[in-house]
């Protein structure tokens, strides 16, 4: 998706999501025209019992630990922040799990959080950038918590240079943008994760290879010898799981094969 092209969930938004919204949660009919991505959406998260009028942490709850991801990206968004300045404009780091990592600037109403998945805080822009792996925009009403009813978010998935799985979002959230979609800083965040995936490749082979399964990579019987200790015998497994030569095959000898006893052969009548 270019940064020209809005997401859907932008393009079919429409001025009355607002009142449709109040409806939705009152129990009332919705009118027409509502997106049915919205709608499903806003089902979900009342499926998750998350409550619309969730407050707002007190304070910052502390990062899930050390990220491969965060230390890859850390010398990009050190650079990135003060591009932010003082415009009210929040900058969102989040791994596969939408856990958040990092975060800087702020926004009135989105302050600080665990996580971003739905189950936790209902619609939102990285979950449908996590779903559907493309930039996803959510502004005002499209957002299931009150605390987010003025705000305009974006957000980018973050590929994996090699395997292609997303390791994480970038969000930027921002008032609701009076003009539309596509979100006015949309192309900055496309900028940042494509400088970020750029980073990530060197250390790639490091971090994230070291997970792929060694199976099936074309290693050779010679190549898996040669990282042998010299003068140990190559095995291989028993039926009883015990590791056994690969000179004493088969399992079996003629000694310790069963025959059936022969049977006398009964005489011809004459």
């Amino acid at each position: 998706m270019t940064t020209t092209d809005p997401s859907p969930a932008a393009t079919t938004a429409r001025p009355s999501l607002r009142v449709a919204r109040e409806r939705f949660l009152s129990g009332r009919s919705l009118p027409p025209g509502v997106p049915e991505e919205v709608v499903a959406a806003w089902r979900r998260a009342r499926f998750f019992g998350v409550p619309h009028d969730l407050a707002e942490p007190v304070a910052c709850p502390p990062p899930p630990g050390e990220s491969a991801l965060l230390g890859a990206a850390r010398p990009v968004l050190d650079r990135i922040v003060p591009a932010l300045g003082a415009g009210g404009s929040l900058l969102v780091l989040t791994d596969e799990r939408l856990r958040v990592l990092w975060t800087a600037g702020s926004v009135p109403g989105f302050g600080a959080c665990v996580g971003l998945s739905e189950q936790e805080v209902g619609h939102n822009s990285a979950a449908l950038a996590l779903r559907t792996r493309s930039r996803a925009e959510v502004h005002g009403p499209e957002h299931f918590l009150d605390r987010w009813q003025d705000v305009s978010a974006v957000s980018v998935p973050v590929l994996g240079p090699e395997s292609g799985q997303v390791l994480g979002t970038l969000t930027v959230a921002s008032r609701l943008c009076a003009a539309g979609p596509p979100h006015p800083q949309a192309a900055f965040a496309e900028a940042t994760v494509a400088a970020l995936e750029t980073e990530l490749r060197p250390k790639c082979s490091g971090c994230w290879s070291a997970r792929r399964p060694t199976h099936g990579t074309g290693t050779s019987r010679a190549s898996r010898d040669c990282q042998r200790e010299p003068g140990a015998r190559r095995t291989s497994p028993r039926y009883d799981g015990t590791a056994r030569p690969s000179g004493s095959w088969p399992p079996w000898n003629r000694s310790t094969i069963r025959r059936p006893p022969r049977r006398p052969r009964p005489r011809r009548s004459r």
